[in-house]
């Protein structure tokens, strides 16, 4: 799901740039956001995705910075 809604680049950078510290993270939120989150049923892709993007609204973040 991770590599569908971000794109392969993004993903492999991510997981090229690992180290001890963010390994543990990379595997939490791979697991927990991406699989968890974005598989469980009730919601569509798009409407996560309006979602997502409507906190990252609110809170003044942005989805480049990551």
């Amino acid at each position: 799901m991770r590599r569908e809604v971000l794109g392969d680049k993004h993903v492999d950078r991510s997981l090229a740039n690992r180290n001890d510290l963010t390994d543990v993270f990379q595997d939490l939120i791979t697991r927990y956001a991406w699989g968890e989150i974005w598989t469980r049923p009730g919601l569509t892709r798009t409407t996560r995705s309006a979602m997502a993007g409507g906190c990252l609204a609110v809170t003044g973040s942005s989805a480049r910075r990551w």
